[in-house]
């Protein structure tokens, strides 16, 4: 390695970059005592703040998930909602039921070459054409643009680039501003509605996308009880006949499908503002500042903590080239550019997060002659094809017409809880070691960009009701702040900086210079790690606009624990 260039540090004779220094030193130590078991109300603005475990434990669900009526929901149970939303909707709900789907149900109908098929027979014998986006009529989960509302939200949508203090991160839970602008766009007010996260075709990019919204609504302090994810894309799990769907004076028409071929228009009516909201769940998130406090023992929290990486085995080994950078920037070769070192966060477990959903539950043998399609899993067809369990159309029955959803929630319980090491083989086909974590630990959970890992969160936090905090910024920053150069001849860090991962991970491996991107701006002194939720907290209040930027010196925040 080359000898340290670090343009611009401050040399250890600097009285500012002391002051700097000992700041940090006790935010680290400080951590430690911010994080109790009770409800806290925030400085006398009546605004109740969660530890993460409170957030967890209201909402643990049914061992059947079609008795669940938030959290984890089946298709029957969207359906039932459909059907009469004014009479069927849970209660406390009085408002509208708005249903947030990732993209239409994508290509649900394949041609033998492996291209999308774009005229097909459905239901009477009709032909349609809808551009090979997919079923006609099923591209979106019906809706009567009275009392039920669904919108096409882009993967974009549920992230934004934000500043830390000590580096810029590209895929972020949404600001207060943002998210209020969420809000209005869909004319959404979470104290009456019921939001409804669905993937139009089951996919893994899917599910970890409405896990973000699921993130993103409760970050910002709304109720569980008006939140719920559809577990499997509505390809596959929802209605056996298929079809459009048609509403008379609010009432589903009985014999109708559950599909629309368009999404709702966003109205861009909206005047809630999670201010409304005096619930503070900024919890949900462990800051930079909690993450590394964590892996150097200098903060446990109460119960004890668990590193979850839900990468793949390769990534969590420290094999070198595994995690891309965030600047889209190519080698001299022509390749991708990776962070400036691979490993894991010291102390963390391996469970990739793939292997907590259903991947082959297609088709499992051929069911009574009456119906020929009951062993699948979510006992759902959408398709005309005359081969038993072929969802979308292909003349095949493979992973394409699989659900992605969750295990049931025994199995969860049994790869997560059960002793480390333990062989396991749960129905989704895969043999994987449980983890061992034991009950009453704080889990912190991250992949490559806080992707993956909202499926292990939703797992362990939403169906469990394990205490769960997204280490929203991941591998993309942790792997950035090492003593190590970058393809400019520059480190990325001063091997002096207090904010350096490298210091705390395991099976540490640097990449080549060569292929090292040269990261966004890095404040290798800033006196915090906690600058997004900080500003969060401060937006809810009404005391700042919950933007949040780098700092090199200034006194430490008031909350540095968030």
């Amino acid at each position: 390695m080359k000898k340290e260039s670090f343009c611009g540090a401050p040399t250890a004779a600097s009285a500012g970059w002391r002051t700097a220094m000992s700041a940090i030193a006790a935010m680290l130590f400080i951590v430690g005592g911010c994080s109790g078991g009770h409800d806290t109300t925030d400085g006398g603005t009546g605004i109740v703040v969660h530890t993460a475990a409170q957030i967890a434990a209201v909402q643990t669900s049914a061992d059947d998930y079609n008795a669940n009526v938030n959290g984890l929901i089946t298709g029957q149970t969207l359906m039932h909602w459909i059907d009469n939303w004014t009479a069927n909707r849970p209660p406390g709900i009085t408002g509208h039921l708005v249903i947030l789907q990732t993209g239409g149900a994508g290509c649900t109908a394949y041609l033998a070459t492996g291209g999308c098929q774009t005229g097909y027979s459905i239901s009477g014998g009709s032909v349609a054409s809808n551009g090979g986006i997919g079923f006609a009529g099923m591209e979106y989960v019906a809706h009567d643009n009275n009392n039920i509302f669904t919108y096409d939200i882009g993967p974009s949508q549920w992230v934004m680039a934000r500043n830390d203090g000590v580096i810029t991160t590209i895929s972020m839970v949404l600001d207060g501003p943002s998210m209020d602008a969420f809000l209005k766009e869909y004319n959404i007010d979470p104290t009456k509605d019921m939001i409804v996260f669905a993937m139009g075709q089951g996919s893994p990019l899917a599910d970890m996308l409405i896990g973000r919204g699921w993130y993103m609504f409760r970050y910002w302090g709304v109720s569980h009880t008006h939140l719920a994810i559809l577990d499997g894309g509505i390809d596959n799990v929802l209605n056996e006949t298929g079809g459009y769907a048609a509403f008379s004076a609010g009432v589903h028409t009985a014999g109708t499908g559950y599909f629309s071929s368009t999404a709702d228009a966003p109205p861009g009516s909206g005047t809630f503002s999670v201010r409304e909201i005096p619930v503070d769940n900024t919890a949900l998130q462990a800051s930079l500042q909690e993450m590394l406090s964590v892996a150097l023992g200098k903060y446990t929290p109460q119960g004890g903590a668990f590193i979850w990486d839900a990468r793949s085995p390769a990534e969590y080994n420290g094999v070198q080239e595994q995690t891309t950078g965030q600047t889209n920037c190519v080698t001299s070769t022509g390749g991708p550019c990776y962070v400036a070192f691979e490993g894991h966060i010291r102390g963390a477990v391996n469970l990739n997060y793939i292997d907590l959903l259903y991947q082959n539950d297609y088709y499992n043998g051929p069911g009574a002659a009456s119906n020929p399609y009951a062993n699948n899993s979510f006992g759902n067809h959408n398709s005309t094809s005359t081969v038993p369990g072929d969802l979308n159309g292909d003349g095949s029955v493979n992973g394409k017409d699989a659900s992605y959803g969750y295990l049931d929630k025994a199995w969860l319980q049994q790869l997560i809880t059960d002793p480390l090491g333990t062989v396991e083989h749960p129905p989704n086909g895969v043999t994987i070691d449980a983890i061992g974590y034991r009950p009453g630990e704080v889990i912190y959970t991250h992949c490559r960009t806080t992707y993956r890992a909202m499926v292990t969160g939703i797992s362990a936090g939403l169906v469990l009701g394990y205490p769960v905090k997204f280490y929203d910024a991941a591998w993309v920053e942790w792997g950035e702040l090492g003593y190590a150069q970058n393809m400019s001849g520059n480190f990325n860090m001063p091997a002096d900086s207090p904010w350096r991962t490298d210091l705390a991970t395991d099976s540490l491996n640097y990449n080549p210079p060569s292929v090292v991107e040269v990261p966004p701006t890095i404040s290798p002194y800033s006196t915090t790690g906690n600058a997004i939720i900080d500003a969060d907290k401060a937006y809810k209040t009404g005391g700042g606009s919950s933007s949040s930027s780098s700092s090199s010196g200034g006194s430490a925040p008031a909350n540095p624990c968030g």
